[in-house]
């Protein structure tokens, strides 16, 4: 199951795209659903994009939360822990040693959640928020079901480091009991200057029980050059059905360049899946005729260029395509080839930028195709946008409205010599290089929509 607020399955077939997709699925009116999911936690998902913000919902997720929702209040699974909270009077009917019994049943939950850092109630929770080191599951109404409070010296990760798509806390029933799953990123042993601490992912039960914890401790090695922890996490992804929700984790250096991809399976066992000389800010999901796919955009150094590593998720373990006896050439990585993997040209934005490239930094998707957006200036808003095909190839690219502003502002103050109506962007094609297992090949990408600066809505 997806996570709340995530990137979609990729499955056309369980999407609905919009509220009125998702409100005509569920017999209501839109206005009706909007409720439904602020004050019953019905499973809404949203990705921010430049170009505004993309509303969609998965049909298993929605049945999944009407069976929830739908359940007697008072009918709790057998292994369900006794919950804290009001305890009745037993009626007069009921023996004092059945009474007797129960309050030592109670007391027992009471000392149980305490030494385990959590506090609960009888209620089932929809919504979660860490806030400081207290972990809060929350009922649709808004009462808070329980809370689990971190140690000391967890907290949340640092805002230091570029996660453009990172979401610190998501939701999947990721072993097909039915319940979800809570996962969360948190950092541990920080100091209070510099990022020095280790970035955990947590998983817990829907009540509330620690289940595992991951922190990686591998390290690469590149022309004989060794790097190491502390990873910190730039992007965290949760795909697949329920029972069969595998988290993809993308790890970059805490200070120079070398990154890498984790599958985690719902027992906490790992599997590095692909290395890259270059970091990985976006992961997305997706399939087609039959296969999975994961999309990691970021950023190749060695030649300066955003990327796209599509990569099959039955496939072995991949590397990114680096020359030989380079600076960027991994002596200790996986030897597999992606699915796939593009560089995306820099834009002439790009070139005049501070930055010496730039960068893929998410991944979006829609009914029938996948959007990859690069950061073209020193800010998100002057992007390019990257169309994919169903079957991953690509198709088009457009620049938002915030690319050509820029460029207004940069002519103005004499860096370029041409207006932005007469920008040679707007109309030639960008070439693309893919790799193919052998050497690159250029391919040339036309503008998808050559609109007059500030004309669209982007």
């Amino acid at each position: 199951m997806l996570p709340t607020d995530a990137t979609p399955s990729g499955s056309q077939d369980d999407q609905l795209n919009g509220w009125k997709e998702i409100a005509t699925h569920l017999g209501k009116s839109v206005r009706a659903a909007q409720r439904w999911e602020r004050e019953l936690g019905l499973p809404v998902h949203r990705i921010k994009t430049v170009a505004g913000q993309v509303v969609f919902a998965s049909r298993r997720e929605i049945e999944a939360w009407r069976r929830t929702v739908e359940a007697p209040r008072d009918e709790a699974p057998p292994d369900a822990p006794v919950a804290v909270g009001p305890v009745r009077a037993p009626a007069w009917r009921i023996w004092w040693t059945r009474g007797a019994v129960a309050a030592l049943v109670v007391a027992a939950a009471i000392v149980g959640a305490v030494l385990s850092g959590r506090v609960f109630t009888p209620e089932r929770p929809v919504r979660f928020q860490l806030i400081g080191q207290d972990l809060e599951a929350r009922a649709g109404d808004g009462r808070r079901v329980w809370t689990y409070r971190f140690p000391a010296d967890v907290g949340p990760v640092s805002a230091e480091y570029e996660r453009p798509q990172l979401r610190t806390v998501q939701v999947a029933d990721l072993d097909g009991d039915e319940r979800q799953e809570v996962v969360v990123l948190v950092q541990k042993g920080a100091t209070s200057n510099r990022t020095t601490g280790v970035e955990t992912i947590d998983v817990f039960s829907e009540d509330g029980r620690l289940r595992w914890s991951y922190a990686p401790e591998m390290a690469w090695t590149f022309a004989g050059r060794r790097f190491g922890g502390p990873w910190v996490v730039l992007d965290l992804l949760i795909a697949g059905a329920p029972g069969e929700g595998q988290i993809w984790v993308a790890y970059g250096h805490h200070t120079w360049w070398p990154a890498f991809v984790v599958r985690l399976d719902a027992g906490g066992r790992a599997s590095v899946r692909f290395v890259q000389s270059g970091l990985v800010y976006g992961l997305g999901y997706w399939t087609h005729a039959g296969r999975r796919y994961v999309l990691a955009t970021g950023v190749n150094n060695e030649y300066a260029r955003a990327s796209v590593a599509v990569l099959d998720a039955a496939a072995p373990p991949a590397v990114s395509p680096q020359t030989p006896g380079s600076a960027y050439w991994c002596d200790n990585c996986p030897t597999g080839t992606p699915y796939r993997y593009l560089l995306l040209p820099r834009t002439e934005l790009s070139r005049l930028s501070k930055v010496p490239y730039n960068a893929g930094v998410a991944v979006g998707t829609s009914v029938s195709s996948v959007q990859i957006t690069t950061r073209e200036w020193d800010t998100r808003d002057a992007a390019a946008m990257y169309r994919l095909s169903a079957s991953l190839e690509p198709e088009s690219v457009d620049f938002t409205d915030g690319y050509w502003h820029v460029h207004r502002e940069l002519e103005a103050a004499g860096r370029l010599s041409h207006t932005a109506e007469h920008c040679p962007e707007r109309t030639a094609p960008q070439e693309v290089r893919e790799w193919s297992g052998e050497g690159w090949r250029p391919i040339e990408v036309p503008v998808r929509l050559a609109l007059p600066p500030g004309g669209g809505s982007r």
